[in-house]
């Protein structure tokens, strides 16, 4: 009988604590509302993330060795991206699927690979690099050549590296 009383008495703790953060969030959420709703609906919050991230990356750029094609073949151009917070790996793919930049194209350099194709992820066993592609990699005019893109970007900087191409949990190059 002590044991029913005595897990009574927990039970009922842990229910008046739970209620008492409830209650406590909802007067938080009651005080901070105007201000919150205020400043969503000026755009204030917008206005700062926009600030945040115009100044956070738009002096600090990387360049990467990055494949790209002439009437002669792949040609090794630097491209520049946004400094990142990853390897190098996933940098110069990064790079890469920004696509050439106004000089590039100036010269006459394309790529194979299409505009808003997303790199999902980049992982390395065993000395193989798999490139896991969003599916708009498929649309490419020439898969051989934008899978040529990926390798030579990434044997330049890693030599003895294989790399597989990944769209849609298969391999395509």
């Amino acid at each position: 009988m002590a044991k029913k009383k005595e897990l009574g008495y927990h039970v009922r703790t842990t229910l008046f604590l739970l209620l008492g953060y409830i209650f406590f969030m909802m007067a938080l959420i009651a005080v901070f509302r105007p201000l919150i709703v205020k400043n969503l609906d000026s755009g204030a919050y917008r206005q700062k993330a926009a600030l945040y991230f115009s100044t956070l990356r738009k002096e600090e750029k990387d360049t990467y060795s990055c494949a790209l094609y002439s009437i002669d073949g792949p040609v090794l151009r630097d491209l520049e991206v946004n400094k990142g917070f990853t390897d190098d790996k996933h940098m110069m793919i990064e790079a890469l699927l920004g696509g050439p930049s106004e000089e590039n194209l100036a010269e006459g350099l394309i790529t194979y690979i299409p505009e808003r194709t997303r790199l999902i992820g980049i992982s390395e066993k065993n000395n193989i690099c798999f490139v896991a592609l969003s599916d708009r990699f498929l649309l490419s005019p020439d898969i051989s050549k934008a899978v040529d893109q990926i390798k030579k970007t990434l044997n330049n900087a890693y030599p003895a590296l294989r790399v597989a191409v990944i769209v849609d949990r298969e391999v395509v190059g």
